[in-house]
């Protein structure tokens, strides 16, 4: 596979992942975010200091309770007064993250050790916005930087992202992660101060807010409205200003911090239909064009809150469920806002009125750390496989690309985005781009009029999907008081296309004069953002484009590219002349053979034990006399269509589209063997059905299966809430034939449970009922 830029020069694609793939933030990107970081902290204090004597001559207070949030004063436009504040909260793990944690299907076991994650909170009534450290969910690991009074909604936000699972119901996503624990104030200077620290934070949450439009006062019980008098909707809905610039500003600098922030909750807000001469409910009749200000970021990652989808029962599309409240794009320049959603109702976690204490809450403000805790995960995983920490736009990338598909089309949408958070695909797409011959995403940048492209090949067996992200140079088309304008916020518009046999497939689009329409495919002008989806694609070569504009405002414009779907770059793959040592874990990836020892002679491979190595092939997994696998090592040979780049061993891609229906189905093994094992490797799943007796039960249940050969089995099974019910103990290594393993359910709470049968890289998963 070669990639070609316009210009003539020819670059050969190993070369170009290897010096490109794992780019950390150089000196030069570092010096410049530190001053950018001490322009903004000096220009913050000149804007607050005018912004008091303004509010001062005006007799605007610079802050008020209302209920229990304390609103805090960031603007005044034309006498109108603009406060910042928490939104309300909560969420659940309903984004697959499960699978990649303790235990989870893909034996990943990731905890977040090691990454270094940071939360901004806004002020609550009594003026605190600090995350309660001691509490016994963060056992030193969460750092207050602001100091100041413990927060309810701050600590809750931080146990959705780190909590160790003390109480296991209120396990946070990255468990082991470290949190950097910050206020509201001077926010982006420090954000862009963390980001170039020797030990920088790779990802920030912000649950907060400009609070406009209506806003229930809980100490008067009645809604107040916020925007323009006279006005019957605020213009601050999806609006570009000058807080939204600055967001922009900073992502664009900070190339390494993945930002990420709550939509909001204003959708349908308001005191029931409006009558003759008041403003309308926030988002009107429709629902749409509720998210405020610096949400509406490009190069931030926006996350808007669904119904719980617990332990991964994701089916369809239609088994995502938008909340009442998420907010819904789209931007006034119609981009698409939020980006992705997760889920935003009754999340269980950590509370600051003692060490001890939890509970429920409901909001995007939950989302939104799912989101980030759920980055953290990802983030171990990129460091432990690839090396390095990745750009934003890639990590964003990434994240959209491995979305589950939601809402009634394929496609994005402005309610549910680009879909469901899904952090086990993610994270499989960061082990695929691990093995030595897939090749599954690209950072790269574009001069003036550039082009930059490549090819790739489809067994057409799996669906097609590109996802191009930049950050875009903060536009200067800031609004300050229109409603509704349609200028476009979009600096450098780039342009994917992916083509095959002459015909060209187009990135969707979306229509914000007709927001509830369905995604079509053509030229998109609007989002930095753009996603070509081929199902189900033909097999063959083809030909991926991203061309530049004929000028590059700030450049040169760095982009991130994912995809997924496509075979091996290489057709065949020579393993020979090596030696394995422990520790060492090797995928050998081939579009039709990979050969172990097969030449020149006298060609050797040995496999040391404690190591892993594995080969996939499209056709064929060759070893030679001089293949060694000694006693202890873990060898697999398996045959996959195209050498296994474009599948996947988790909960796959094919389910998030149905109407593709049998093109889908993975194409079955060919040659006369589907899997070349070594003795004592990697085992084989059960032949016959895996059944869970009595279902449901009181007491007792039975696990029965088969094998077909020895395995090592490990039996797991997890409540309704993914947590798990029984010890991570060392799987048992059983002979083949009929098995049964007898469960002790008589001590636990009745409800729905999942037991997962672990059989090496392959899992049965099966629910039963405990009844009372």
């Amino acid at each position: 596979m070669i990639m070609h830029l316009k210009n003539g020069l020819l670059l050969v694609v190993l070369l170009l992942f290897t010096t490109l793939a794992f780019g950390q933030m150089n000196e030069q990107e570092q010096a410049r975010l530190k001053a950018y970081s001490a322009e903004l902290a000096a220009r913050s204090a000149r804007d607050q200091a005018t912004l008091e004597a303004t509010a001062h001559r005006l007799n605007i207070p610079l802050t008020k309770v209302v209920g229990d949030r304390l609103l805090t004063l960031t603007a005044i436009d034309k006498g109108v007064p603009e406060y910042s504040a928490s939104y309300n909260v909560v969420s659940q793990q309903t984004a697959s993250a499960d699978q990649v944690k303790m235990g989870g299907t893909l034996s990943l076991n990731l905890t977040g050790v090691g990454v270094r994650l940071g939360v901004w909170e806004a002020f609550d009534a009594n003026s605190n916005a600090n995350v309660r450290t001691s509490h016994d969910e963060f056992d030193g690991r969460a750092t207050s930087i602001d100091g100041g009074g413990f927060s309810n909604h701050a600590t809750h936000v931080a146990g959705t992202m780190i909590a160790a699972g003390v109480d296991p119901l209120a396990q946070g996503f990255a468990m082991a992660a470290d949190l950097d624990c910050y206020d509201i104030s001077s926010d982006l200077s420090e954000m862009a101060t963390a980001a170039a620290a020797a030990d920088p934070i790779v990802a920030s949450n912000h649950s907060y807010g400009s609070v406009v439009g209506w806003d229930f006062d809980n100490t008067t019980m009645m809604w107040q409205y916020l925007g323009p008098g006279g006005s019957t909707e605020d213009w601050r809905f999806g609006a570009y200003t000058s807080a939204t610039q600055d967001w922009d500003q900073t992502a664009f600098n900070a190339t390494h911090l993945l930002i990420v922030k709550s939509a909001g909750n204003d959708r349908g807000d308001g005191p029931g239909p409006p009558g003759p001469g008041m403003a309308e409910l926030d988002g009107g009749a429709d629902g749409f064009d509720c998210i405020p200000t610096y949400g509406n970021a490009k190069n931030i990652l926006t996350v808007g809150a669904s119904r719980p989808n617990t332990f991964g029962n994701y089916t369809n599309p239609a088994d995502v469920i938008i909340t009442s409240f998420s907010g819904w794009g789209p931007t006034d320049d119609g981009r698409v806002k939020p980006d992705i959603v997760a889920d935003g109702s009754q999340l269980y976690s950590s509370r600051a009125a003692a060490d001890d204490d939890y509970g429920f809450s409901s909001g995007t403000s939950m989302s939104s750390p799912s989101v980030t805790g759920g980055t953290g995960l990802l983030y171990e995983h990129w460091n432990t496989v690839l090396g390095g920490t990745p750009r934003a736009a890639t990590m964003k990338a990434l994240l959209l690309e491995s979305a589950d598909e939601a809402g009634p089309s394929d496609g994005p949408d402005y309610t549910f985005d680009w879909g469901l958070m899904n952090v086990a695909d993610a994270a499989q797409l960061i082990t695929v781009e691990g093995y030595q011959g897939c090749d599954q995403y690209y950072e790269g940048s574009l001069g003036d009029d550039e082009t930059y492209s490549f090819t790739v090949s489809s067994t057409g067996d799996q669906p097609l999907k590109f996802t191009l992200v930049w950050h875009d140079p903060a536009s200067g088309n800031t609004n300050g008081g229109t409603l509704n304008p349609a200028t476009s916020n979009l600096v450098n518009d780039l342009d994917l296309r992916v083509t095959h046999n002459g015909t060209t497939f187009m990135p969707w689009r979306l229509d914000p004069a007709n927001t509830g329409n369905a995604a079509t495919r053509g030229n998109n002008f609007r989002d930095n953002v753009e996603q070509v989806l081929i199902l189900p694609p033909d097999a063959g070569t083809y030909t991926v484009t991203i061309d530049a504009p004929a000028t590059v405002s700030n450049g040169p414009q760095t982009f991130s590219l994912w995809w997924l779907g496509t075979t091996a770059t290489d057709d065949e793959v020579l393993v020979n002349n090596i030696t394995f040592p422990a520790g060492t874990s090797e995928t050998y990836a081939a579009n039709l053979r990979v050969l172990f020892a097969d030449g020149p002679a006298p060609g050797t491979v040995t496999i040391n034990p404690g190591a892993a190595v594995e080969g996939f092939g499209g056709e064929e997994v060759r070893l030679r006399p001089g293949f060694h696998a000694q006693a202890g090592c873990h060898f697999l040979g398996r045959i996959m269509a195209g050498g296994g780049c474009g599948e996947f061993t988790g909960d796959m891609k094919r389910d998030n589209y149905p109407g593709l229906g049998p093109a889908m189905t993975a194409a079955a093994p060919s040659g006369p063997a589907a899997n070349v094992e070594a003795k004592l490797s990697t085992v084989p799943a059960p032949t016959l059905p895996l059944t869970l007796a009595p279902n449901p039960t009181t007491d007792q249940l039975t696990v029965s299966y088969r094998l077909e050969a020895e395995a090592s089995v490990r039996v797991l099974v997890y409540n309704q809430f993914g947590q798990l019910m029984t010890p991570v103990a060392p799987a048992q290594v059983l002979a083949a034939g009929p098995h049964k393993t007898r469960l002790d359910c008589s001590n636990w709470p009745a409800g729905l449970y999942h037991l997962v049968l672990q059989t090496g890289q392959d899992n049965q998963r099966q629910a039963f009922v405990v009844t009372r």
